[in-house]
């Protein structure tokens, strides 16, 4: 029992050791962001309201552009034939889409500071996909409304490429 409440007060101020780390490094970081908003600030001459109006249309853009895409892709998808079955001109045409949507929903999951993104596999489900991210499969609403944009985010099919937050 001695040994046992050793290692825990060691895992304790390992795990303390590691927030003041964290917390250091959020402060430099924020310190940081601060610095080169003023830096932009200055280069541009555009106050940091007009900078976030910019970013805010260009986000909205973006996720116009990956609703538009991801709509061309399903309607694909609902006219040709299984994936496995697919002409050589049919397979050139998804690649094309599917490599457009992963574009348009990078340029999203950027904008907004997501994780990243995931390209939807056969048998996933986004309870499933907020499980392997998060460890909590009941944080697919979260999934879901960083993809609002989409047509039917809490529907995903194979090659639909989901904005992690």
């Amino acid at each position: 029992a001695q040994r046992d409440l050793e290692t825990a007060q060691a895992e304790l101020e390992t795990a303390r050791n590691d927030l003041r780390a964290a917390q250091a490094e959020l402060s430099a970081a924020t310190a940081e962001r601060r610095t080169l908003l003023e830096q932009l600030v200055n280069a541009t001459g555009s106050s940091p309201a007009l900078l976030a109006q910019s970013a805010e249309a260009q986000l909205g853009a973006a996720r116009r552009q990956a609703g538009e895409v991801s709509a061309e892709l399903r309607s694909f998808l609902n006219v040709a034939p299984s994936l496995g079955s697919l002409s050589s001109e049919q397979r050139e045409q998804y690649d094309a889409l599917t490599q457009d949507l992963s574009r348009a929903q990078s340029n999203v999951a950027r904008l907004s500071g997501a994780q990243g993104t995931y390209t939807v596999r056969s048998g996933d489900s986004l309870s499933r996909v907020a499980l392997s991210y998060y460890g909590e499969g009941d944080r697919w609403t979260d999934i879901a409304a960083a993809n609002g944009h989409l047509d039917n985010p809490e529907n995903p099919y194979v090659g639909m490429v989901l904005v992690i937050p």
